[in-house]
């Protein structure tokens, strides 16, 4: 989510250059934005998959199509989790990795639909399709590709549900109203069974809290998190105050502005990020004077919602 900050009005964050848009992210600043796969491939087959990607790679390169990456490969031990990767059996991990261009988006979408129609089903006793670890957020997949691979299976011998089923079945039974269970022997062991609350009071971004904060005006408004974009931009176009000296020398600015709305409504936990002082001061006087709202909520519960909002400074 930092990666991805201030993209909710913005199609590409200030910070890092990145943006929400489907197979789109890569990483933050300081680094190229980049774009890659990891696919987990059965030990015997492994090694002529990696030659075919490179030959593909070739191929593009004597099309004058640069792929600036690298290839890891790392061998995994099988783990028994519901959507864990390696549950095979020992199974090898190759990963992709390039710096992101138009040349190397071309590039990773044939390797991955190369990957896709890779024949992996002879290493099994069923057939089967890579499993993707990430590189799925692309639109080169659809949700059926799922059921072609492993999570197609039984998740047990004796259980008539495929991982995808128990995934689903997991999901609601959480959406109903019961509290996931998180104890296990790693847990006890690390001492972490005692911190249940610690996640739901740290805050659930506005992006996707079940209902957002309620902005004084927006009480039965169908579109409840429009509306409170639409007043709180109105707010800040309100009351801004352009700090003098930054007026006088036509000097314009954004500031990125990070603040929680706790479950009683008021606002804490401010932070402020502009290279110029002035505009982040007054941008802090005006996320302060933020009027008290009706909290956001989480299956019916009130929850602290963490909300990201650019402060534009214009002429």
């Amino acid at each position: 989510l930092d990666a991805l900050q201030n993209t909710y009005e913005e199609v590409v964050s200030d910070f890092t250059g990145l943006s929400y848009e489907v197979g789109a992210i890569g990483w933050p600043d300081g680094g190229f934005p980049g774009r890659g796969y990891e696919v987990a491939i059965p030990p015997t087959i492994a090694f002529s998959y990696t030659l075919d990607i490179i030959k593909l790679i070739e191929k593009f390169r004597n099309q004058n199509k640069v792929f600036l990456g690298y290839i890891s490969i790392r061998l995994c031990p099988k783990t028994n989790t519901l959507f864990g990767m390696q549950q095979f059996e020992d199974s090898v991990m190759v990963e992709v990795v390039a710096h992101r261009t138009p040349e190397a988006n071309e590039i990773f979408d044939a390797l991955i639909n190369f990957t896709k129609t890779f024949n992996v089903t002879p290493s099994y006793s069923y057939k089967t399709s890579p499993m993707f670890h990430w590189g799925l957020e692309t639109e080169l997949f659809e949700g059926t590709y799922l059921e072609e691979t492993i999570l197609g299976q039984p998740f047990y011998n004796n259980l008539n549900m495929t991982r995808l089923d128990v995934f689903c079945a997991v999901k609601e039974y959480i959406r109903d109203g019961n509290k996931p269970q998180f104890d296990n022997a790693f847990i006890k062991r690390m001492d972490l069974d005692k911190c249940s609350k610690k996640g739901i009071d740290t805050g659930i971004p506005l992006a996707i809290v079940e209902e957002p904060p309620i902005f004084p005006g927006c009480n039965g408004v169908s579109n409840k998190k429009d509306c409170f974009r639409k007043k709180i931009k109105e707010y800040i176009s309100n009351n801004l105050i352009y700090p003098q000296a930054e007026k006088r020398n036509r000097v314009e600015g954004k500031v990125i502005t990070f603040f929680t709305i706790r479950k009683d409504g008021s606002i804490s936990d401010i932070n402020t990020r502009s290279q110029n002082q002035n505009f982040e001061k007054e941008a802090l006087r005006l996320i302060s004077n933020l009027p008290t709202m009706l909290p956001g909520k989480q299956n019916n519960w009130p929850v602290n919602v963490i909300v990201n909002l650019p402060v534009n400074f214009q002429l």
